[in-house]
């Protein structure tokens, strides 16, 4: 079998990827996916798709902390077909087979976390030309901690009776729920033990805040991740969750903080301000447990930055359980997620997307986080008269910017 050699360029933290066609084989630096979800995604019509791993390095060489990956096969509705759950080793992995050579969607993305194994990738094959999957409209950012991650949901995934790569699976935690419920593009900026200001262990190294500039996670036991600030520009999610403050309520007492409670107020604020700079328009949501993690400090915070009228919003996590080394289960982050949802639900315009129409004009709106112009109604032609509205996020209502011929 002849196969196409596709340079794979993939964001860290995007799910996307640029194809490049060529019959040759490609030469590719690579490029570290350690965050959870991290992967990239691509679209053909063939039977055979491989991921070539230039480094995988696995904590130890038992099963149970091996670099695990989801490779989902999804139609051209964003249903999901299958998702195959693999350790990824070095050199050539294949990630699709298939009989028949339909148009599908190929999603590979991190299943476990960081701190049991990091990974390089740097080029895809594939049995027929592949071209790189558009940006879904809908896109989300979480940030968190173990929680977020993941952390030990799928134990029946496992024979280890402890924590491990091999029962932790970022695809059915609350985030995966969350977005494939909305069929949105999802980025998640975790990792275990981190905080705020202060991380689990009362330290203050890498905490989620100095994380969060990053291209990718910064593993100090790996010689794998670098401190590349990322270009905030390329991936502009309409919603953000925040869920931290688990870990520096545990590390406050270690580090010794005087006045601990405002200490982690005035610092969530700090993060609140930084990823408001990074993303102007989207929604923030700021979770908590309701009993720890500074739940009051984080409402607090979220009042001082504006509350809704500024588009942050507070939210308890009532559902939350912790039946699995101390964190959600599969079942609980689906729990969590029906909370989340029922949340970003709320929330008006929370995708920037208004259905004004008209039976007579078309309506054109554009949208001013992300750039696109939806049209609502039939496609415009030459002569048509179309009312052009801008979104206007902030106190006011969306307003009409005036109307256009199409040339």
């Amino acid at each position: 079998m002849i196969f196409r050699a596709v340079l794979m360029t993939a964001h860290y933290r995007k799910v996307t990827a640029a194809i490049n066609n060529s019959l040759e084989f490609i030469t590719a630096e690579s490029r570290t996916f350690n965050w959870p979800n991290a992967g990239f995604e691509f679209e053909f019509s063939g039977t055979s798709a491989e991921v070539y791993v230039d480094t995988a390095q696995p904590i130890d060489s038992t099963a149970y902390n091996m670099v695990y990956f989801n490779a989902a096969v999804l139609d051209e509705n964003d249903e999901v077909i299958s998702v195959n759950r693999m350790a990824l080793k070095n050199g050539w992995n294949t990630i699709y087979t298939s009989s028949a050579a339909d148009k599908v969607k190929i999603m590979l993305v991190r299943s476990s976390e960081a701190c049991r194994g990091t990974i390089r990738m740097s080029k895809i094959r594939t049995d027929a030309a592949p071209s790189a999957a558009a940006p879904r409209q809908k896109q989300i950012e979480f940030i968190g901690d173990s929680y977020t991650a993941g952390f030990g949901n799928s134990p029946e995934l496992s024979e280890a009776t402890y924590y491990c790569a091999q029962n932790t699976d970022n695809w059915n935690s609350y985030t995966g729920f969350v977005a494939r419920h909305y069929k949105a593009d999802n980025t998640v900026i975790a990792y275990q033990g981190k905080g705020v200001c202060v991380n689990v262990g009362g330290d203050s190294t890498e905490t989620m805040s100095q994380q969060f500039n990053y291209s990718d996670i910064v593993v100090p036991s790996k010689n794998m991740s670098t401190r590349e600030t990322w270009n905030f520009m390329k991936y502009r999610p309409q919603v953000v969750v925040v869920w931290l403050g688990t870990n520096d309520n545990t590390g406050m007492s270690k580090a010794g903080i005087e006045n601990p409670t405002q200490y982690f107020q005035d610092n969530y604020v700090k993060l609140l301000e930084n990823i408001r700079a990074k993303y102007p328009f989207a929604s923030i949501i700021c979770c908590s447990r309701t009993n720890w993690g500074y739940p009051e400090q984080v409402t607090a915070a979220v009042e001082q930055m504006g509350g809704e009228a500024k588009r942050f919003y507070n939210l308890r996590l009532t559902s939350f359980k912790a039946s699995s080394f101390g964190h959600p289960n599969v079942e609980e982050d689906k729990a969590i997620a029906d909370e989340l949802i029922a949340k970003i639900d709320s929330i008006r315009d929370v995708w920037h997307t208004v259905d004004i129409g008209s039976d007579e004009t078309v309506s054109i709106i554009a949208n001013y986080n992300t750039g696109v112009i939806n049209v609502i109604g039939k496609t415009p032609e030459p002569g048509d008269q179309v009312a052009v509205y801008v979104l206007h996020h902030g106190e006011t209502e969306f307003s009409a910017d005036g109307a256009a011929y199409i040339d």
